[in-house]
């Protein structure tokens, strides 16, 4: 079997104003996100099968359709898509990667499909492979501080009416627009807590909207949210990190010493700590591990390929840290990474996007969705989904400019 082309569509679904979501502002700033895109590639063969994957689809979308067309495409074409890991090493540039780790997905959809085999029992190494997963509602996006904040209540409310046992917000809008104080903050969460009940599992992620100078306060919200009993405390800080592998793709990284702020904060405020979505750089990673700065890596699929996310997996364990996944693109990206949890040994739980975006389940064929806050995969081959051709040509078609409104 040999690889005969590499297609690429960019699609893109506007949200209802209903549901349009903040980005989390700073100083008098709100971005609202008003739509959101997607870039599909679908990697062909001569004998028919095709695999699906995605390239992360945040910021340059132009650049990455590039990489596909000019780096990626040209690498594939011709070869074994059972060479998927040789044929998707890294190298330095950013665009490149993320096309690469979308094409390492496809070939392994293609594998699966060729051996007639659920994507997750091919990953599974040990047999210690689990189809049903504990998902968590990722959400907490849509309230604000200048409107009517108790909204985060009513959503977790709603979550767990629907099914699930866990919830990840964030930190709402402008902070400094509001006069919002971190006592303010853990108020709000205090009655959150006190909404849900104690079983109910609740995680925040700051998306690095604090900086170094600010290590006081997110320190005094760590302890804050240990005393809630806070699973974790996601991306709290800004980061940057000695080369170029993050550097430049959050435009206010701070050149502070990533691994020692992050390690201050766990011990100085007992609570676990996240990160680590933003990277294909295991490099990155280690030092932040090695550097006793975090307790859970959310590697993202999209960002680094099944390949590089299993060997990155496998090193947590062996250190004793979990791998909890980050996943907040579309149905294909999601799909990888409930297949990459489920043959995880030491999986935890499976992070879902509740943002309302029908690139999460009208964009592919039988998309996987969660029942009752669990995803039970099925024993399709593959990644067990197809694109929806009628609806990437129909109502996904692009959409110009930023999702950001306000950035």
């Amino acid at each position: 079997m040999r690889i005969t082309d590499v297609q690429t569509f960019v699609c893109s679904y506007a949200f209802p104003e209903a549901d349009r979501w903040y980005a989390g502002g700073r100083g008098q700033r709100e971005p609202l996100a008003t739509h959101f895109n997607a870039i599909v590639i679908r990697v062909l063969t001569d004998e028919g099968l095709t695999g699906l994957g995605e390239v992360m689809p945040w910021s340059d979308i132009d650049a990455r359709v590039r990489a596909v067309r000019e780096v990626v495409a040209p690498r594939l074409r011709g070869r074994s898509p059972f060479d998927a890991d040789l044929l998707t090493v890294f190298g330095t540039d950013l665009h490149v990667n993320l096309a690469l780790a979308a094409a390492n997905v496809a070939c392994w959809d293609i594998v699966g499909k060729a051996a007639d085999t659920p994507l997750y029992r091919l990953l599974d190494t040990e047999g210690l492979a689990e189809p049903r997963l504990r998902c968590y509602a990722s959400g907490g996006v849509r309230w604000a501080w200048f409107d009517r904040p108790e909204q985060l209540i009513d959503e977790a409310l709603q979550h767990q009416a629907n099914g699930f046992t866990a919830m990840k917000l964030r930190v709402g809008t402008s902070w400094e627009r509001a006069g919002v104080t971190v006592p303010r903050f853990l108020d709000l969460l205090t009655r959150l807590r006190a909404a849900v009940g104690p079983e109910f599992e609740l995680m925040l992620d700051a998306n690095m909207r604090f900086s170094p100078d600010e290590a006081g306060d997110v320190t005094q919200l760590a302890v804050g949210l240990r005393e809630l009993d806070f699973r974790w405390f996601e991306d709290p800080i800004m980061r940057a990190e000695d080369d170029d592998a993050y550097r430049g793709i959050t435009a206010e990284a701070t050149q502070a010493d990533s691994a020692a702020v992050y390690r201050r904060l766990r011990e100085e405020s007992g609570m676990a700590i996240s990160g680590g979505e933003t990277t294909f750089d295991p490099r990155v990673v280690r030092r932040l591990v090695d550097a006793d700065a975090l307790d859970i890596v959310n590697l993202d699929v999209t960002w680094v390929g099944l390949h590089q996310a299993r060997r990155m997996a496998r090193w947590l364990r062996a250190r004793g840290r979990r791998c909890i996944p980050h996943s907040w693109t579309t149905a294909i990206g999601f799909a990888a990474t409930a297949h990459f949890v489920a043959a995880t040994p030491n999986r935890y739980t499976l992070e879902y996007q509740t943002i309302q975006n029908r690139l999460m389940d009208d964009l592919v064929t039988d998309p996987l969705l969660p029942a009752n806050g669990y995803l039970t995969l099925p024993e399709r081959p593959g990644l067990g989904i197809e694109l929806d051709d009628a609806a990437v040509a129909g109502k996904f078609q692009r959409i110009e400019g930023d999702i950001l409104k306000n950035l």
